[in-house]
């Protein structure tokens, strides 16, 4: 990657995100920096040999190949889901430009994986709508001590629900360990 203004792969190559480039008609990776290699778990021998369409679901391959094609010559942006080399999939927030790359169409992407800030929001949904029926009365939490037998003091407490389990709200049991008591 160079330009009339100097040599930029050290740029490309020292980026903390996954990074590459791939061409717009193959879909072909042409080069791919150290942090997606570490990300994905591919070798950049494996990236070099492989197509977008090889990171990515199969049922989601033909939004991929539709949005490549769409593409304009502007930043594109979006949320995606991605393939690792392990059989994970993560969602990644994936920003791309056109470009032209040893004297092909090609665009540049870079792609941040959220999948733990989309767990973390559904987390909070499902709390949140666990507050409200709560705050509706739709159901009543009830607690029951978990007990150790051997000492007879109290470990955990866990919560159970008496009514439906509101839509959006996720949880099978709620513990919290109280401080540690003396039998009486």
């Amino acid at each position: 990657m160079t330009s009339e203004t100097g040599d930029y792969s050290v740029l490309f190559r020292a980026n903390p995100l996954p990074t590459w480039v791939f061409d717009v008609d193959s879909l072909q990776f042409l080069d791919v920096n150290d942090a997606a290699v570490r990300h994905y778990g591919f070798t950049r021998e494996q990236f070099l040999s492989m197509t977008l369409a090889d990171i990515r679901p199969s049922e989601d391959v033909p939004a991929l190949v539709d949005d490549v094609r769409r593409a304009t010559n502007g930043p594109d942006v979006g949320v995606w889901r991605h393939r690792k080399a392990d059989g994970q999939v993560i969602h990644v927030n994936v920003s791309a430009h056109s470009l032209t790359f040893a004297g092909r169409p090609a665009r540049l992407v870079v792609a941040n994986d959220i999948t733990e800030h989309l767990h973390a929001m559904r987390r909070l949904e499902s709390e949140n709508a666990l507050r409200r029926a709560l705050d509706r009365e739709e159901f009543r939490l009830h607690y029951q001590p978990i007990v150790a037998l051997a000492t007879g003091g109290t470990v955990a407490t866990e919560a159970w629900s008496a009514g439906p389990i509101p839509s959006g709200a996720c949880w099978d049991r709620l513990s919290s360990s109280p401080p540690p008591r003396k039998r009486v």
